[in-house]
């Protein structure tokens, strides 16, 4: 790339001079089983090459970096640490080996479209009928795609943690497999809200990013926890 500036795949730990030009494509913080946040927050970057990477905004930068990042638009990053993961990094919503960890020596500058071309979105999606294999490891979340086949309104739920959530289910089918989904908190209550106030066509596809997979009554059923806009 021009100007010193990398591609995703070719930053790694050991340097924090690095340069790259890369789209937000989303955005969320994690939260404890109990819906408290954890400290900071995630963005997902994606460059020109289609490469997504994992960034992890600490709290004393949250306030700052939330008015100079905007989801969905491209940036020029510049001076950042790379993490490389390990054993107990669970739940990983990419399967790059690495993450970017913003500092107070990070510097973003807005690039327009017209500067530079990187894609509005990109998923990795798993196969309805492979989903299964997800559910017997800790590491990976997934992305999968589906017809909405069956669809329950929004309710609340008194979960076994003792607190109540807001929860949307669904099953999606690929033509060949189907796939249980439930939504929790936030994401069940704009998607109700969605739904209920837009007009959309039949039959309805939905994606789910980064889903976590689990079973629940002998079947691979993905839980969507965390709110991606």
């Amino acid at each position: 790339m021009s100007n010193n500036y990398e591609y995703l795949n070719n930053v790694h730990s050991g340097r924090t001079d690095w340069k790259v030009k890369v789209r937000i494509i989303r955005e969320w913080r994690g939260v404890t089983i109990t819906g408290q946040p954890y400290k900071g927050y995630n963005l997902l970057l994606l460059d020109a090459k289609n490469v997504r990477m994992e960034a992890f905004v600490p709290l004393f930068l949250m306030e700052k970096l939330q008015k100079v990042f905007i989801l969905g638009k491209m940036y020029a990053i510049s001076n950042f640490q790379v993490k490389n993961y390990t054993e107990t990094d669970k739940w990983r919503c990419v399967t790059t080996d690495r993450q970017i960890q913003f500092t107070n020596q990070t510097r973003a500058k807005e690039l327009g479209d017209n500067d530079y071309f990187i894609a509005k979105n990109c998923f990795e999606f798993c196969d309805l009928g492979d989903i299964k294999s997800f559910a017997n490891q800790t590491k990976y979340l997934a992305d999968v795609v589906g017809v909405v086949t069956r669809r329950e309104d929004l309710k609340l739920v008194h979960t076994k943690q003792g607190v109540d959530k807001y929860q949307i289910r669904m099953t999606i089918a690929d033509g060949r497999n189907y796939l249980n989904i439930t939504l929790w908190n936030n994401l069940a209550e704009c998607f109700q809200s969605d739904i209920s106030s837009s007009k959309y066509e039949e039959p309805l596809i939905v994606i789910i990013a980064a889903g976590k997979v689990g079973i629940f009554q002998g079947m691979p059923t993905v839980f969507k926890i965390n709110m991606f806009h």
